[in-house]
């Protein structure tokens, strides 16, 4: 099992690095375009709530400001960023649920702010398309894009074989349980929603109805801490996904991008490189949407690819000691195939999301020119 670069790694292993050339580029823009995204998401909260700004140029300045501090930090060492990751964990699964669960059982109680009637009636303001459903879906979808960060760090981490997997599962129950009821006890909380819609940041809003001042600065505190180690961890493992496809010759000035400083023991080069990337895109796209649609979109590519990559390989066997799903293999894969297609078709197809698909096609377009460019005519010895 390879411990770096997964999506590369993995796929070139079971079938061969030009197959694995395709995934790895897809999850390398999934995660630069995502970093963005994280960097985009902490400003749109940040800026407006510590009364630094709200227009534009403030959100853009802010987001690009955060994309470099993650950039310091991970120069540094992978130390630093671990334990901030899991600061914001223990700050996410205490506070923001007590305050998530606790809004859930006042509304249930009392009878007051919303009818359970807005979970499933869209009361006006949307209708109950496809589109509707894209949009809703983006926030689960582009979630679940996190998880596979436990394998592009994997060579940072203690028994991987199996630490990994299980981390990755764990953490999809629990984001998947407790969010779906934090998210519930915001949405039943709300106290005007016309005023929640028409708020720029209306988790802010909400907690502002019910908690006390000092309440919701703490509150905001663990958010911005939580999202901050998102991003930070995000650069993290888009860094190790570049290093593992530079050390295989996949990307343009590989040799620099492999380079590692021998004090930190950090990837330096593609450090500062993704976070520039990350900035330049931020500036092109200039919307929180598109750049998470676009991350989306990528990444479910990479994930398909390396799937089919292990349904087609002739390495049918598992390590000694490494996780397995055993007899549940093959129908659970197949089960997460056809899921990637109506998940990537709910993230293009519809109007309000075709700049996504437009831009999905872009990055495949690139990719398949440098494949053709440059990773076909690479030799084995190379690799």
């Amino acid at each position: 099992i390879p411990l770096a670069g997964y999506a590369y790694q993995w796929a070139a292993k079971l079938r061969n690095p030009n197959y694995g050339w395709f995934p790895g580029w897809f999850a390398l823009v999934g995660w630069l375009t995502g970093t963005a995204g994280v960097a985009y998401a902490f400003a749109n909260y940040f800026a407006p709530y510590y009364n630094i700004g709200t227009s534009k140029g403030i959100i853009l300045t802010t987001t690009i400001v955060v994309i470099l501090v993650w950039a310091v930090i991970n120069c540094i060492g992978i130390k630093i960023s671990s334990y901030i990751n899991n600061a914001s964990v223990v700050a996410e699964l205490i506070g923001i649920t007590l305050i998530g669960v606790g809004l859930l059982i006042w509304a249930l109680a009392t009878g007051h702010a919303q009818p359970t009637s807005i979970i499933f009636h869209s009361g006006g303001t949307a209708s109950a398309s496809l589109s509707a459903f894209a949009i809703s879906a983006l926030m689960g979808a582009y979630t679940l894009t996190g998880y596979e960060g436990a394998a592009d760090l994997a060579e940072e981490a203690l028994n991987p074989k199996r630490s990994v997997p299980r981390a990755i599962i764990v953490a999809e129950l629990i984001s998947s349980v407790v969010g779906f009821f934090v998210i519930l006890g915001f949405i039943l909380a709300i106290p005007n929603l016309k005023a929640a819609q028409a708020s720029s940041v209306p988790l802010l809003y909400i907690m502002q109805a019910h908690l006390s001042p000092i309440m919701v600065k703490v509150a905001m505190v663990m958010v911005f801490l939580a999202i901050f180690a998102c991003g930070l961890i995000n650069l993290a493992a888009v860094t190790r996904l570049g290093f593992s496809m530079a050390r295989d010759d996949m990307l343009p000035s590989s040799k620099t991008l492999r380079s590692v400083n021998a004090k930190t023991s950090s990837p330096w080069s593609i450090i500062i490189i993704s976070s520039v990337i990350s900035v330049l895109f931020t500036l092109w796209a200039k919307a929180e949407l598109l750049i998470t649609s676009v991350s989306s979109v990528a990444v479910f590519l990479a994930y398909g690819m390396v799937i089919w990559a292990g349904l087609t390989s002739k390495i049918q066997t598992s390590p000694k000691g490494a996780f397995s799903l055993g007899k549940y293999y093959r129908p659970i894969s197949y089960a997460a195939l056809v899921w990637i297609v109506a998940i990537i078709a709910a993230l293009t197809l519809p109007k309000i999301n075709h700049n996504a698909g437009y831009g999905s096609l872009v990055v495949i377009f690139l990719g398949v020119v440098w494949y053709y460019a440059h990773v076909k005519n690479l030799s084995k010895d190379k690799r």
